[in-house]
């Protein structure tokens, strides 16, 4: 013991020497820096919890003291001086980098790096400096040791320049320099405003249905200190009566205990003791077998403790047998010797998986449960709310199950249809109408004529824009001929097909340089969007761009073709056998793998097999098409016409609730045209576009106007028109799906190099 308390201590002395520059006998530097770290705690308590309770106060170190070295620290006296906040530009001059200098006015970005400026002389926009990587495994993980603001000098000089450029400094900067108002923000979906971007390189915020008011804080009662309180709202319930999803150990009889059990949840099994949470054995009467379980088949329950999920039992199981419900008759199907083993070992790896990543004993596991969880819920063309189950089926120890919570989440509850429609469809609420030829229009509710029966709708119409104009996509990709077999790129670039096979996935040389194209991985089932891809036959395809990019690395580095011919066998090749007659080989590889590297292919995303994606010629044509046809819409006459509707004739979006109307997974092909069905996300309501591509139920969209919060998809159109979202937040409207066009013999003909 006398010997490990003497290696604590000399590590801890050589910590603060290392970190802090304070000697062991240098009493007064340490409790300085403890002081300064719990009144750090106590500004982060009252900050979330009060308020600010010092504009000026800051941590002045780099790194922390050892929690083990702040015991007394209830004998600390802490008081704070409230002070003032900075201006907006004060706080810029303390907070950005040189780099970002441009974001100020040029008079205050003068002070950050002026040779004769008091702050730049006092070394606080460093351009280089040491970051302190010491048991850090990531960039962002390291402590950028760069000096500390003296805030009395940066408000000093400051208030020199605002005085000396008073009568110069636009009006514009002059009022980002001040403090604003309150301001609070509630969504309002009336609101169809447009909010001009402040900057160029963003979009302008369209359809944003949030309405922006001043705010004042209210007087808070002398009871509460006069002061904000943080309480609970009233009606939350918390404990073993909160709602399903709200975790809560309270629920179940549980007993806690520390063990080296390796619970990895970070990536590395713990070493040390954990604290374990174990549950107590379930009251008598509670199922220990399969067929006392029977009664839960076909019905809905809770599983996952504490973490409760809503799902649908669909098979119990125990050593002996496995119980299903199917078209309304439980049906049992006894194990065999075989199966009976295999449920054993399965059983003892659920209660391992709890162990290992959760820290949670469960006991010996005698039922399992195979159940379908809640995924949401979805509005029929009745206009009833009803619960969705459906994706992969998991399983569960019957532990980790439990029936109905105290509470039920009203998110999840079942309803029948609005007895009015006043009350399903309100007056100036938004719809996109689903009745043809005007499928995929968004309208505006105006009224309930006929007794309340029909919904009246306003359009704004473009009858000159005929419908068939809107479904460019389709023919796009029903036209595209460009997806070429193995055999036929081999011919197009006259090198042998192994060579294509090779080369399209991963080469590795001796030294680590990968001079493989990586657009296919056969093993992970993955392949490059709309470069290569498994056609109808399982056999690779691939695009007019994957076969340009095989022909200029051919042009431009034929060494490599032909030397993986001579070395088609190793697994890792030698760059001298690869490269024989290259008088510097390591330079050559550099530039092998700088070409690869900075190629626009390489920033792609990758898919599984099943995807099914567009070239990136195609998206390139589709969004030129889209362009014309927004233009198009945009000049053409507009007609406002209402319309009386049937309630199944419309799509109205409700929060959290999808709709049998918006599209499901396997029901949209790339070139299909979509309309965003709704009102929450990035996507405005009722803005359309084209998939491009479709990974089980999500989908890229090309969409037609800019999107806030978009991107290139990997350089695979312009900024900020691509955009990922789930197939139940759009409706379908393109005509039904024609069959992907056979593959034409003749065309590596007209690609040949």
């Amino acid at each position: 013991a006398g010997s490990e308390e003497e290696f604590v201590k000399e590590y801890k002395d050589a910590y603060y020497a290392r970190k802090f520059g304070l000697a062991p006998d240098d009493v007064e530097g340490h409790l300085n820096l403890r002081q300064k770290y719990v009144e750090g705690i106590v500004w982060c308590f009252s900050y979330y919890y009060n308020g600010c309770i010092s504009w000026g106060w800051f941590f002045n170190y780099h790194h922390t003291p050892f929690v083990s070295d702040l015991m007394g620290c209830e004998d600390m006296e802490i008081s704070f001086d409230l002070g003032k906040p900075f201006l907006p530009f004060q706080q810029l001059l303390g907070v950005l980098p040189i780099a970002s200098r441009k974001l100020l006015p040029e008079p205050y970005a003068d002070l950050m790096d002026r040779p004769s400026s008091k702050l730049n002389q006092a070394g606080f926009y460093p351009l280089e400096f040491e970051v302190d990587m010491e048991f850090k495994q990531n960039d962002w993980e390291g402590v950028a040791l760069i000096p500390f603001i003296d805030a009395n000098l940066l408000v000093h000089e400051h208030d020199k320049v605002r005085d000396a450029c008073e009568a110069t400094l636009p009006a514009v900067d002059k009022q980002r320099n001040t403090h604003g108002g309150q301001r609070i923000f509630t969504f309002d979906a009336s609101a169809v405003d447009t909010v001009p971007s402040p900057v160029a390189s963003l979009p302008d915020l369209t359809h944003c249905q949030t309405r922006c008011d001043g705010y004042s804080w209210p007087d808070f009662p002398m009871e509460q200190g006069g002061r904000f309180m943080p309480t609970l709202c009233e009606g939350v319930l918390t404990g073993d009566k909160a709602m399903a999803g709200f975790p809560s150990l309270f629920s179940r009889k549980i007993q806690c205990e520390q063990r080296v059990c390796s619970v990895n949840v970070f990536g590395r099994p713990s070493h040390k003791e954990t604290i374990v949470i174990a549950l107590a054995p379930r009251e008598e009467g509670v199922a220990t077998t399969a067929a006392h379980a029977a009664h839960l088949v076909g019905k809905s329950y809770y599983v996952g403790w504490p973490y409760l999920r809503e799902c649908q039992i669909k098979a119990v199981s125990d050593r002996l047998c496995r119980i299903t419900h199917r078209e309304g008759q439980v049906k049992t199907t006894n194990h065999s010797p075989e199966q009976a083993d295999k449920w054993m070992r399965d059983s003892r790896i659920e209660r391992e998986v709890c162990m290992t990543k959760r820290g949670l004993e469960v006991g010996e596991v005698h039922v399992m449960l195979e159940v379908v969880v809640l995924s949401g819920m979805v509005r029929n063309a009745r206009g009833e709310l009803k619960k969705v189950f459906e994706g992969e089926t998991l399983r569960y120890p019957l532990q980790l199950a439990s029936q109905l919570p105290t509470q039920e989440d009203a998110r999840h509850s079942e309803k029948k249809a609005a007895e009015a429609l006043e009350e399903e469809f309100p007056v100036g609420s938004e719809v996109v109408v689903m009745q043809k030829p005007l499928t995929g229009t968004t309208a505006v509710v105006v009224g309930h004529p006929e007794g309340g029966k029909m919904v009246e709708v306003e359009m704004v119409l473009t009858p000159k824009v005929r419908l068939e104009q809107d479904f460019f996509g389709q023919r796009v990709v029903q036209g595209t001929v460009e997806w070429m077999s193995t055999q036929q790129l081999s011919m197009a670039i006259k090198v042998p097909p192994f060579l294509i096979s090779k080369m399209g996935s991963t080469v590795r040389c001796k030294g680590g340089a990968d001079i493989g194209l990586n657009i296919k991985f056969e093993k992970k089932g993955f392949c490059m969007v709309g470069y290569a891809r498994k056609g109808e036959d399982n056999n690779w395809e691939y695009s007019k761009e994957a076969f340009e990019l095989f022909r200029d690395y051919k042009v431009k580095f034929p060494h490599v073709f032909s030397g993986i011919q001579r070395c088609k066998d190793a697994r890792e090749i030698d760059p001298k056998e690869l490269l024989p007659g290259v008088d510097d080989a390591e330079k050559y590889l550099g530039e092998v793998t700088d070409f690869l590297r900075k190629h626009p292919y390489a920033r792609l995303p990758l898919a599984p097999f099943s995807a099914q994606s567009c070239s990136v010629s195609s998206v390139s044509e589709i969004e030129k098409l889209s362009d014309e046809y927004v233009k198009m819409k945009a000049t053409a006459v507009r007609v406002t016409k209402r319309s009386c509707m049937p309630p199944s004739a419309l799509h109205i979006p409700v929060v959290g609730v999808d709709s049998e109307a918006t599209s499901s997974a396997g029901n949209v092909s790339v070139g299909d045209r979509l309309v965003c069905a709704v009102n929450f996300g990035a996507v405005p309501f009722g803005t359309r576009g084209t998939a491009v591509a479709v990974e089980d139920d999500k989908l890229d969209v090309l969409w037609d106007t800019k999107i806030l919060g978009g991107s290139t998809m990997g350089g695979r159109c312009s900024e900020f028109r691509g955009y990922r979202v789930k197939a139940g937040s759009v409706i379908n409207i393109s005509p039904k799906h024609k069959a992907r066009p056979p593959q034409q013999q003749q065309q590596q003909q007209g690609w040949a190099g």
